[in-house]
Formats: structure tokens, C-alpha cells, sequence
């Protein structure tokens, strides 16, 4: 195996590049099940998605966002994908076929850093499951959400975070550090690239510190809250109108 890179962001487009075959079933195993059940949970937060509305998913992977977001539409929604992992991209277009044929999905390889790409005031919801953690920067990822979001529109985080409930950090520095690389290695000979989701969640801010730089951002919050015993956090945050 090649060296590790030491610039943050080339490390994870290669993790995630080599976990992408793999991705799907590690996180149905790692959830137990339940990451499609709360991404579903999280659009109800917001409201649904309109049938004629525009969606943005960041650190897309292979569509389980982008997947809802048209569920709740009645499938008429336009959604656009980004993510960094060419890999990860392939597997979303082979998902979705019909609706990259017909303009309904976009799939762009980029860094979510830099969404200078994409136009201003555009999109009704923004979206980002188990993503933000591995961006280099979180600062110009929430401000180019801003920008791109129509007045009142939804930013929507769900993603690990350390749990603030007493007596669970242990349980959860166990199961990060030692059982999801073991199920990792058993299922795609990888425990190394597992590792980096305990390793990205130390530098990671906790709820309330997310919280904290989405209103930096300009968001106003509307709901915080947790799921699996305060391991995962959702944000819910709207732009001005």
C-alpha cells in the first residue's frame, strides 16, 4: 500500500476512494441499520423535499441522500450530488441511471470546500450525511451552503459526534477504535481506512461547536437533536430570508 498523504484532504479522497465497494454494507453493519432510517428522519425535520424543489447533497458518496430527497419529492425533484471520490461517484451513477439521463441527479466531482461552481440562490435544501467531518475546512463548506441556498432555505447535518450523554464516551471511543476497523478488516480487508472515522471525530466539533459556526455562517438554528445514544447529532439550520 502507498504511503499515507499528509495533506488532510488527499488522505480521505483516498480512503473513501478505496472503501467505496465496500461503503453501502459497512454502514448498514456499522448502524445497525439505521442511517437510512434517520437521513429519511432528517428530511421530515425539514419538511420534506417539494416536488419541484432543487436539492444539494455534499459529500454525496453513493446517493443515500440523493435517494431520499427524490423519495420525498414523488420523484420529480432535481438533486445534485458533489463529492471528491471519483470512485464513490461511479457507484451513485450506476444507482441512478434513469434520473442522470434525464437531468434529475448530478453527479460533480469536487471539493466541498470551494462551491464557487454552482449558482447563488439556487437550491431549496442542502444536505450532508456522515460528510462534514472529513472536509479539510468547515468554515467555507457552511458559507458556500449559505450562498447557495435560496432565502429560507434548509441546511440539513447528520453525523457522528461524541456523545454528551454520561457514561457513553466509553462505549463509543471502543466501538470507533476497535470494533468498526475489526468489521472493516473482516468485510473489506481494511481496518486501516476505518480508523480514520475515530481519527477525524477527535477533531471534529460537538454538537453545540457546530451549532455555533452554522450561525457564524449566517444560519439561524431550528433543531438539534441526536440519535443512538447521543453518537450522532443532527442540525437543522435555516438561511434568512
Amino acid at each position: 500500500m502507498p504511503d499515507e498523504p499528509t495533506d488532510k484532504a488527499e488522505r480521505v479522497r483516498r480512503v473513501f476512494s478505496r472503501i467505496a465497494p465496500h461503503y453501502d454494507l459497512l454502514n448498514t453493519l456499522m448502524t445497525f441499520g439505521l442511517h437510512r432510517k434517520w437521513r429519511r428522519a432528517t428530511l421530515r425535520l425539514a419538511g420534506g423535499m417539494p416536488g419541484d424543489g432543487c436539492g444539494l447533497d455534499l459529500c454525496c458518496g453513493t446517493g443515500d441522500y440523493i435517494r431520499e430527497m427524490l423519495v420525498a419529492s414523488g420523484g420529480t425533484a432535481h438533486v445534485t450530488g458533489v463529492d471528491f471520490a471519483e470512485p464513490m461517484l461511479e457507484l451513485a451513477r450506476r444507482r441512478f441511471p434513469r434520473e442522470v439521463a434525464d437531468g434529475r441527479v448530478k453527479l460533480i466531482q469536487a471539493d466541498v470546500t470551494d462551491l464557487s461552481f454552482l449558482p447563488e440562490n439556487h437550491f431549496d435544501l442542502v444536505t450532508s450525511g456522515f460528510g462534514l467531518r472529513n472536509v479539510d475546512a468547515l468554515s467555507p463548506v457552511l458559507a458556500g451552503s449559505y450562498r447557495v441556498l435560496k432565502p429560507s432555505g434548509l441546511f440539513v447535518s447528520l453525523d457522528v459526534s461524541r456523545p454528551f450523554r454520561w457514561g457513553w464516551a466509553p462505549f463509543s471511543e471502543c466501538y470507533l477504535r476497535v470494533i468498526v476497523p475489526a468489521l472493516a478488516a473482516l468485510i473489506a480487508g481494511g481496518p486501516r481506512e476505518y480508523r480514520w472515522l475515530h481519527e477525524s471525530l477527535a477533531t471534529f466539533p460537538d454538537r453545540r461547536e457546530l451549532a455555533g459556526l452554522l450561525e457564524q455562517a449566517g444560519f439561524s438554528m431550528q433543531r438539534q437533536l441526536s440519535y443512538g445514544l447521543g453518537v450522532v447529532a443532527v442540525h437543522v439550520a435555516r438561511k434568512a430570508c
